[in-house]
């Protein structure tokens, strides 16, 4: 339903938080009025569909209205001066004291400051590869880790053998997350 439009069944964004998000992030790169349904290249709209819920927001205000803090950007530096700027917080940490921001799942944030982004790969790319049905090329609809499904997932790219795509794929996970439990040790 948010995905794809129920008659012509092209892709379309639908969640008035992202539009907003979008809308506000295209105009501080001198894109007035960015309307993604009208705008966007399809390869975007490939994200952008999966980007309408899989990113960071927050409740604002009284009506707790869904707000994205992209206002200044998607770096995680640029989110955090935004919720600085805004004084939001979404708790303290009961031992510490600390002011804390939980990000929800920034997953569309984390995406585009990465090398995928930058080579011009959507979500969909990898999350739902493309199949072939019959002479019908149709992206995959059962979403998941393109780590279930290398071979179509990651090796059109990336051409090293399935088992070497895997070990360097759980270093970088294992990296991330033993700075994570770092961090909190540290918090």
């Amino acid at each position: 339903v948010d995905c794809h439009d129920p008659k012509t069944m092209t892709l379309r964004v639908t969640r008035p938080g992202f539009i907003a998000g979008i809308k506000a992030l295209k105009a501080k790169e001198g894109i007035a009025d960015f309307d993604p349904n009208r705008d966007a290249t399809r390869q975007e709209m490939r994200s952008m569909v999966c980007a309408q819920c899989h990113v960071e927001y927050y409740f604002k205000g009284d009506k707790k209205l869904v707000t994205t803090p992209w206002d200044k950007g998607l770096k995680v530096e640029q989110m955090e001066a935004y919720y600085d700027e805004v004084k939001h917080t979404d708790f303290k940490n009961t031992e510490s004291g600390a002011s804390i921001l939980k990000a929800q799942h920034p997953e569309f944030e984390l995406w585009s400051q990465g090398v995928h982004a930058r080579s011009g790969v959507a979500c969909a790319d990898c999350h739902m590869p493309y199949a072939r049905d019959g002479a019908t090329k149709v992206s995959d609809h059962w979403v998941r880790s393109p780590l279930l499904n290398v071979n179509r997932a990651c090796q059109t790219c990336h051409h090293q053998p399935e088992a070497e795509i895997l070990a360097r794929v759980d270093q970088i996970q294992q990296r991330n997350f033993d700075l994570l439990q770092n961090s909190g040790t540290a918090l």
